[in-house]
């Protein structure tokens, strides 16, 4: 797969299976799960996926462990890099079940907030 996208805020590198973040210097893997270098990494199957749920419903509402939060980031730094602005809610939990934090990823989702909010 040959990404043809260029961008003020990433470097495509290593055989374009890694971008960086030029302003923090963070990576994020697009190919490489478990060291197989042709295996999509779960940030670049997760974009899929929500677009997938997007071409069903005008929203998508994700349920995830905290510890997940710092992968989540770097799948909206991907949406970001293909000017998308994808109506995309993430809840995370904690370990003790409880509502830890909700993510909206766009401005589109703001109306539920409120809604959401009601349950923490």
């Amino acid at each position: 797969m040959q990404l043809a996208i260029k961008s003020e805020r990433f470097d495509i590198v290593e055989d374009q299976k890694i971008l960086i973040e030029k302003s923090a210097g963070k990576r994020i893997k697009l190919f490489g799960k478990n060291d197989n270098l042709n295996y999509p990494s779960c940030e670049l199957l997760d974009v899929c996926l929500y677009q997938e749920k997007l071409l069903l419903a005008d929203v998508t509402i994700t349920l995830l462990p905290i510890r997940y939060k710092t992968q989540q980031e770097k799948v909206k730094k991907l949406f970001s890099l293909l000017h998308e602005d994808p109506s995309i809610i993430v809840i995370y939990f904690s370990t003790e079940g409880n509502i830890a934090e909700i993510d909206h990823w766009s401005n589109k989702t703001k109306s539920l907030k409120d809604v959401l909010n009601n349950y923490n």
